[in-house]
């Protein structure tokens, strides 16, 4: 698999029966360059879309050296300016079942264990777990996270002309591959 350059969609909630909801995050699409190699955002069209560069850094290195006198191209005049922003890849599922009946039970219990003197629980077993801890072992609460390494691991680097949490400003107008290869230099200690 080689580094390549994808749209990246927005994400849409869909009512899935009476009670419940579902959340179709979309698929990556392969981006497509302008008639002058320049990859586009824009006020219409594809161009709207944020852009995501992914692949191992050895092969997005190459993407970088391969497109080197290209650049990303902001053509939304009220919105020039163009934001960066790097993480491993680690694909998702397309659709999330949102529960509310779940979630309010959950966050219910978290509120109840806050009231509490020393903020815990203790179940009637004296098993020293909590209702929070066992609400979390039956809902499946956070899992530990895998260890990522950048020669094990692909890139997920994200462009877009609107600023997010976790991206830095890396130009307006236009960006030149070149520059995306020196700014990409900055992010390899924060995901590391």
């Amino acid at each position: 698999m080689a580094a390549d350059m994808w749209r990246v969609p927005s994400s849409k909630v869909v009512k899935s029966g009476r009670f419940c909801f579902v959340e179709d995050k979309g698929m990556l699409r392969k981006a497509s360059s302008a008639g002058n190699g320049n990859f586009l955002f824009s006020e219409v069209g594809a161009g709207v879309e944020p852009l995501a560069l992914v692949g191992m850094y050895h092969e997005v290195q190459h993407f970088l050296e391969r497109y080197a006198r290209y650049a990303i191209e902001n053509r939304i005049g009220s919105l020039p300016d163009i934001y960066m922003g790097v993480a491993y890849y680690i694909p998702g599922k397309r659709y999330k079942v949102l529960d509310p009946v779940g979630e309010t039970a959950v966050a219910l219990a978290k509120g109840l264990a806050d009231f509490v003197p020393g903020n815990a629980i203790t179940d009637v077993a004296g098993a020293g777990s909590t209702i929070f801890e066992q609400l979390r072992s039956m809902f499946g609460g956070k899992k530990k996270k895998p260890k990522h390494s950048i020669a094990s691991t692909p890139l997920y680097i994200k462009f877009t002309y609107l600023e997010e949490k976790g991206m830095d400003k890396i130009g307006s107008g236009q960006v030149t591959m070149e520059a995306i290869k020196l700014a990409l230099k900055r992010y390899l200690p924060q995901i590391s």
